[in-house]
This record gives structure tokens, sequence and C-alpha cells, in this order.
């Protein structure tokens, strides 16, 4: 549905984890979602939504609908946000406002959309979806009375076009023994009777039958000329004619005996009918059997959140990363890495030596993959074959052209070519001449070296698209697959952007730019051979406490890889958190003693001749500025988004993000002291690299960019109002990039007179 979505999205946004009542999350997310319900004109989604999360039984549906439609009483006559989650026990400080000018006059407009190609949605696809029989008898094997109320459930609330596609084919799994019954056929004849679909019933995992793979080829077959097909099979057989429709066994977890609830999803290409992804969900039903027959509107809009992340969070996975013919060893589904399936573990979760709060979003989601390393890397190199770009992947690190061998991966010194003729390094320079091999030729006199980029959210760069949160322009494409990333585009960022502009958020001119500028762009412009050579160990939430934990992941070898260029960026965290006053920032002694922790760990990685730069942290008065008295896409302005969050003790920095301008200035001495200590950092010695700290001119950059008559506003993230947008992103590399051209050029290595060659032979 789409108030599902809309949860969907601050659930997943906020890692709502509802754990008690009128807690400032919760509150948080209600404000916010009735406040869009209203200017959306969608109030009837919203009732329909909650209606049909409340109880089976005739008294206490009765009470739970005249609670929806207490509800709705103030939603309908538009009353103020706030007021109305008063009312509903989900929010408790009447003096926590957001909507400060109710009703909105000027609803936003819609910001430039970011032109994400979004291919795996944006073409045509086919669907099966594969379910379970009903509960059975245990004589006879055919539906029980709850088997029964299953099937037609199934029929009126699953397969209803809203939360599940509706049919255009539907199969049952035929038995061949009288003993069984019918039960896959009589779950699924409700829906037949509903949709006038007769039921494809010549299959079933018996030989006599076709076996699964028979039925799986019928249904393909069928998927020429169907959109959509419903499948109801014997458990034992569920996964067996899964992996026959082309789903990797590695992803499939025993089917449960007590299970009747799961839905598999199968996507395909409409027409190549290639497996583009696959997913698992939920009826519904089993959970609505179990709902509390006292189930006021608090506990009942509290359970619909918690629906909504336990749809959102099924082991979702995209196939489309995963070679359905080749065995990349991959482990269970339930892995730590998997990022959606993992969301319910980060409410006690948190970032070691941090204070995490529920909806700092990018500090809880530092959990989500704790050690920052792929989900799939066969050879654990920890870096990723090409294709396998989310999850860790190949959106962070470089391709790993090798993925069976170890030793092969990016960064490694072009020496060993010399002997095995192989692309070690993955740089895409292989071969030779009888002069020797184009590595040695092109490459070894150039003086490469990687990128690796040390950080928090600002370096992974965090973005949520203004559209989820915009009346005007909701659209919600992608958000499950956004969380796969954490909810980062590091193939955009500022330190490791490497992909094509329609891959990423949206870009407001930068002059001097055209397209995505990194880092990482600027040293493979300078020389070739340093092509797919990056790392961005960027973590949301981290700060220098924890920045010992990136340096671990980092993967660099003192003798077999060449120099980098490393950049340990932690930009805000240390000072930013919803904590009321300053005793949660770090102090300067904490900041020098984990600073020298850490590059006394990077000085026993990283090969000799590289380089590690700090820049300074964010000028959060500045950011204040620019943002305070703009309007924020949900009709409100900055300031006021700053003061609710800070009245619910849950702004993501309570330091910079305040109206209070002596507050904001103390933060702002606080992260100037700290820039102070890695000033003196610069005094300290080490064995194979060169420290070097940048006092970023943060107020001259945004002067500068002023000049050319675009707004401030264009380089801050619209729903958020704290981190670089992709602009701000792009303006970031362009200022550091030259910073090092001019001061330190020797950090980035030489400039590769070969360049020509190398593009007119491998690019």
């Amino acid at each position: 549905m789409f108030l599902g979505y809309i949860l969907g999205l601050w659930l997943l946004n906020l890692v709502v984890i509802v754990t008690g009542d009128a807690n400032p999350e919760v509150c948080s997310a209600c404000v916010i979602v009735v406040g869009l319900v209203q200017q959306a004109e969608l109030q009837g989604q919203l009732a329909d939504a909650l209606k049909s999360h409340c109880p089976g039984g005739t008294v206490a549906q009765r009470a739970c609908y005249a609670g929806v439609d207490r509800l709705m009483m103030g939603v309908e006559e538009k009353a103020v946000p706030e007021e109305i989650c008063l009312s509903a026990g989900l929010c408790s400080n009447p003096q926590c406002q957001l909507f400060k000018n109710w009703p909105v006059k000027d609803l936003p407009e819609p910001l430039p959309d970011w032109p994400t190609t979004r291919r795996m949605l944006e073409q045509h696809q086919k669907t099966i979806y594969i379910n379970r029989h009903g509960e059975k008898k245990w004589s006879l094997g055919c539906l029980n009375e709850q088997g029964q109320a299953r099937s037609e459930y199934i029929a009126s609330s699953v397969y209803n076009g809203e939360n599940y596609l509706a049919p255009d084919a539907i199969f049952a799994c035929q038995y061949d023994d009288p003993i069984d019954c019918e039960r896959c056929k009589e779950t699924v004849t409700p829906l037949s009777a509903k949709t006038g679909l007769p039921i494809v019933f010549d299959y079933g995992y018996r030989k006599v039958l076709g076996g699964n793979k028979g039925a799986a080829k019928a249904m393909k077959e069928k998927l020429k000329t169907a959109d959509t097909v419903v499948v109801a099979w014997e458990h034992n057989n569920i996964n067996p004619l899964t992996e026959a429709l082309g789903v990797d066994s590695g992803l499939l977890d025993s089917w449960p005996e007590s299970d009747y609830d799961s839905i598999y999803t199968l996507k395909f290409d409409a027409k190549s009918l290639e497996l583009l992804s696959f997913t698992k969900s939920s009826e519904g039903f089993s959970e609505k059997k179990k709902s509390n027959a006292h189930s006021s509107m608090k506990s009942v809009t509290k359970a619909l959140f918690i629906d909504v992340l336990n749809t959102l969070t099924d082991n979702a996975y995209d196939a489309s990363s995963v070679s359905t013919t080749e065995d990349f060893g991959l482990p269970k589904i339930a892995l730590p890495y998997l990022a959606v399936a993992n969301l319910k573990a980060l409410s006690s979760s948190s970032l070691e030596d941090s204070e995490c709060d529920r909806f700092n979003v990018t500090c809880r989601l530092d959990a989500f993959a704790n050690y920052h390393e792929p989900l799939a890397d066969r050879d654990g190199d920890v870096f990723s074959a090409e294709g396998k770009d989310v999850l860790r992947g190949t959106h962070w690190r470089g391709i790993d052209c090798n993925d069976k061998d170890a030793s092969i991966h990016p960064g490694v010194s072009g020496v060993e070519e010399e002997v095995s003729g192989q692309d070690i390094n993955c740089n895409g320079i292989f071969g030779g001449n009888e002069t020797g091999t184009f590595e040695s030729i092109f490459c070894d006199a150039s003086d490469p070296r990687g990128v690796i980029i040390l950080g928090d959210s600002a370096t992974a760069h965090f973005h949520v698209p203004p559209a989820w949160l915009t009346a005007k322009s909701l659209d919600f494409s992608n958000i499950v697959l956004k969380v796969l990333d954490e909810l980062d585009y590091p193939q955009c960022s500022w330190g490791t952007g490497h992909a094509d502009p329609e891959d990423c958020p949206y870009q407001h001119p930068v002059p001097g730019i055209d397209g995505v500028f990194s880092i990482y762009e600027g040293m493979r412009q300078r020389n070739r051979c340093n092509t797919n050579d990056y790392q961005n160990i960027g973590v949301n939430g981290a700060r220098i406490t924890a920045s010992m934990n990136l340096a671990k992941s980092l993967q660099r070898d003192t003798v077999r890889d060449k120099p980098a260029l490393v950049w340990l960026s932690l930009m805000g965290n240390d000072v930013c958190n919803g904590h009321e006053g300053f005793d949660h920032m770090t102090t300067p002694e904490t900041y020098y003693e984990k600073a020298m922790e850490t590059l006394r760990e990077l000085d026993t990685k990283l090969p000799s001749g590289s380089f590690v730069v700090t820049p300074g942290m964010f000028d959060g008065v500045l950011l204040y500025d620019t943002m305070h008295a703009q309007q924020h896409p949900l009709g409100t302005t900055y300031e006021a988004l700053y003061d609710f969050m800070n009245c619910l003790g849950e702004s993501p920095c309570w330091g910079w993000l305040n109206s209070d301008i002596s507050v904001r200035r103390k933060t702002q001495d606080i992260a100037n002291s700290l820039n102070e200590v890695s000033r003196q950092l610069e005094s300290e010695d080490f064995q194979n690299f060169k420290f070097l700290f940048y006092e970023v001119p943060w107020k001259e950059m945004f002067a500068e960019y002023a000049k050319s008559g675009e707004p401030l506003t264009n380089l801050i993230e619209k729903v958020d109002g704290f981190h670089p947008s992709q602009a701000g992103n792009a303006l970031f590399a362009q200022n550091f990039f030259g910073w090092l051209e001019r001061e330190h050029e020797e950090s980035l290595g030489g400039t590769n007179p070969f360049n020509d060659e190398i593009d007119s032979i491998f690019f």
C-alpha cells in the first residue's frame, strides 16, 4: 500500500524499532507521515492501511476500526499533525512542533529529479510468486479451517494489486496420490474464482508429473504470455522448484515445517526471462491471527510500523549480483552483511566507543556491516567481482578481476605481471610485446598509487531522495535496494566517485565540473595506471574513537602493493549527536589518543611512499546559516525541523543544528580544537607515510560558489539539511584535489605520458 511505502521509508530512514509508547522516534515518524498524507490528499489510503492491520474477531475489529475512525477525524479535518499524534498517544511533548505554520500554504515544488536509471525498476519485468499451501488436516491432507481462511485471505488481501501484483496465471502442485488431497489447488481456488483464471494443475514434484524442473520450465514458458504467475507448492519442494527457476541454492534456507506464511518473489527480465532478483516476504496472515484482541489505536499503529519493518526486512536480496551458474561459495542469506535482513538488529547495536541516537540514522547504520567488507567475495581479499556492486561491493572498492585468487586484486604492484603476464592489479592493462609487459612499459615509471578513503557518512555520501518526502512528487522507487548500500552513494562521492552521472543523485551546476568528479577520478586522469584502485571505507556515524576499525578494514600490503593516498576524513560526528550539552563531544586528548592509534595501524599496512591526509571538520555555523531559513521538502523550514528534532532529543547534531547561536559557536570552537590536534599531528613521524592536515577554507569555498549565481543550498542535502549534496561532493573534490596539486603534488604520484596510448589500447 502507498502508506506502507511512506512508513517503510521512515522505518528505514529513522531505523524505528518500536519499544514503548510515545517514544521520540515514533513521534517524529507519526508527525511526518501524517503531515505528508494530508498534504498529498491521501487520507483514504491512510485509513485503509491502518484498518487492514486491525485484528480479526468481531469485537476487537470494531474497537480497532473505531480507533482508526477517531484518528481519521483529525486527519480529515486537516488538524495540526502534532496534535493528531498527541491524541493517538504517539507523541507526549506538546512543545515539540514541526509544522509551526499549519496548514502549509505553498507546498514545495518537486526538486530536480535525481536521474538514476533504476535499470531493474524501469525495464519491464515478469514475476513469479511461490507460496506454500495452507494449513492441512492430518488425515487426508486437505486444508483445515485455518488453511481455508488463509486461502480466502490470499485472494482478498495478498494478490490484490496493492500488496502484491494480481496474477495472470495460477499454478498448483499436483500430488498424484489421493491421500494428499488437493491442498495446493484448494489454497488458490478462491484466487482463481476472484480472478476468473483457471488453475494449471498438470505438474507436480513427482517425476511422473514432470518434477520440479518440468514445472519450472512450464512456468517460465507461461511468462512469455503472462506478466505475473502465482504458484502454490509443497513446502519440501519449494526450494528445489526455486532452484530450477534459477535461484542460487546458497541463498535458500530450509523451509520450516511451521511456516505457511512466507512468499518467494522471483523477478525476470521480460525479454530474456533472465532472473533479475529474488526476495522473501510474507503473506501477513499468520501475524494477523496472532494480533491481540484488545488492540487500541496506539497499539494498532505500532503494529503497523512493525509489520512494515518486517515486510521490508524479510531476506531481500538482489539476485542480479549473484551468478546463477557459478558457485561463489556465498553464505546463507541470513549473514550479518545482508543489509535488509539486519535492520532489526540495529536497535540493540551501537558503534564502539560512541553514542548512537535512534534518529541519528548515520550513527545507527554504522552497525549495518560490522566489518565494512563485501558480501560477495569468493577469495576473501575484500574485493568483489564485476556486477556485485552493493553490500560493500564494487560501489565501495575496485573490481576484482579474478575473484578466485586472493593474490589478484586492485592495488597490487605491477612487478609480478612481468612474470605471469596476467592483469594482477585489475587496472585493465595486461599483455605486452617483445620489450616487456604493458604494465612495465606504461606504468612502472609513472609512480602509480591508489585512493583509500576512511571516514563517515559525508565520506560515504549519505543521501535520501527528496522525492521520498515531497508531497507533490512522492516517489519511493528503489527504497529497499538503496538500503543495501546503507543509503550511501560511494560511487558518486567526493573521494571515490566513478559512476556515470545518471547513476548518481541529481547534481546542480558546479563551475569547472562536468559529471562526477572525485579524488579518484582526478588521480585516474593524471595516470590511467591508477584505474580501478580505490577503496571507500566510509561508515555512517563513524568518529575518531572508532577509526581504528576503519583502518583494519583497509586492504593494502606493505610489500606487494602500490603506495596509496589515504584520506582520514571525519567531518562532524565527534561533535555531533542528539544529546543536549557538550559532554558527549570528543575531547582533544581523546582525539589525539585515538588518532595516533589509527595512524600507527595505518603505518603497519601502507606501502612506503604513501600519504595520509586529514581535512578539517566542517563549519557548522556556516551550515546552519546556509539552511535554517530555507523551506524543507516537507513544507516547513529547516530551522523548525532542527528545533523539532532537538525538542525530541533525536537530532543528528544538537550542537550545530541549533537555533541558539551560542550553542553553535561553542560547538564550532570544540570542532576547531580538534582541528588543531590534527594540525599538530603533522609533526609526528611515520615510517611508511607522510601525514598532512588540510585546513579547509569552508567559507571561502562557499563564497566562491555563490559567485556562480547558484544558491548555496545546492551544496547541502535537501532531506537531512546536514550532509553534502552531489554538488557539494563535486565541489569538495575539486577543492581538495586542487589543494594537493598546488601544495603537495608529490602525494598524487606522477602524470603519465602514456595516457593516450593506454586509452587507445585498453579503454
